[in-house]
């Protein structure tokens, strides 16, 4: 009797493939919670300082209801963090933090494109566009860094393990040449950010920061293994959506107060409106 061949069924991916999908339901789940916390923070609390209260504390409740990013971030990225580095060994799987990184960084995306919706529906009343500005500029710099960290750190591991063709892993194989080229347009973006960049010709900013952020939200689940289709790629693409429906149906001729475009080394011009039309 002929016996037949043995067959060996290997995995296609390492047990800790997976390890990372579980994070990044938390890390929405934590956006939500903040999202929570800060409409019930607007709503119910107060601005101006107790007089039975210390300074210290007085000046700590302020900041907070003025959604400083110093503090805001610090309570979110606190939370966020708490369970980043869990159960797996930081010097033999490495490999799943640094995934972790990029997840981290695409997971994030969906608040920091809900708290710049004009109009905010859901904090309307309480708040305004402008009071997100400070907020958004911190968060987004994060979120940029920790991608590109994400990048970089991949990019010295495989440098460096002799066991690695870094042309082989970097260029040749689709998922990660899709990464290197949105760490490229992230780090252009970085760039164009900085302050001095961003007053000398603000327009250059402006385009790049926007065709950068469609670029890496529409680019990074082609990169992302496994993937972030679902939920996150749906949920980047209906605020998306809803930007644009909001800049152009909400879109309207306004008065403007004051004007001055009197500045030397830059093309910004600053622009005083009416408080009423930014909610």
């Amino acid at each position: 009797m002929k016996e037949s061949p043995l067959i060996t069924l290997v995995k296609r991916h390492s047990e800790t493939h997976f390890a990372n999908i579980k994070y990044g339901y938390y890390v929405l789940i934590i956006s939500l919670v903040y999202l929570i916390g800060l409409a019930l923070l607007r709503a119910f609390g107060r601005r101006t300082p107790s007089r039975s209260s210390s300074a210290f504390k007085n000046k700590i409740i302020y900041r907070l209801y003025d959604i400083d990013p110093a503090i805001h971030l610090g309570i979110l990225f606190f939370a966020v963090l708490i369970p980043f580095y869990y159960h797996y060994s930081l010097t033999t799987q490495s490999t799943v933090y640094l995934k972790r990184l990029g997840r981290l960084s695409y997971a994030l995306i969906p608040l920091n494109l809900f708290l710049t919706l004009r109009p905010n529906w859901f904090l309307r009343k309480n708040c305004t566009y402008t009071d997100f500005i400070p907020f958004h500029k911190w968060f987004s710099r994060i979120i940029t860094v920790i991608g590109l960290l994400h990048g970089i750190f991949f990019i010295i591991k495989w440098a460096i393990d002799d066991n690695v063709s870094l042309k082989q892993k970097l260029i040749l194989k689709t998922f990660n040449f899709v990464g290197f080229i949105i760490s490229i347009l992230v780090l252009f973006l970085l760039i164009c950010s900085i302050g001095p960049m961003r007053r000398y010709n603000y327009r250059l900013f402006y385009i790049v920061h926007n065709l950068v952020n469609v670029a890496f939200i529409l680019l990074t689940p082609i990169h992302s293994r496994p993937g972030v289709k679902f939920p996150f790629l749906l949920l980047n693409c209906t605020l998306l959506f809803i930007h644009i429906i909001n800049r152009i149906v909400f879109a309207k001729s306004l008065m403007i107060l004051n004007k001055n475009a009197n500045y030397s080394k830059t093309n910004l011009v600053h622009v005083r409106l009416p408080r009423a039309i930014l909610r």
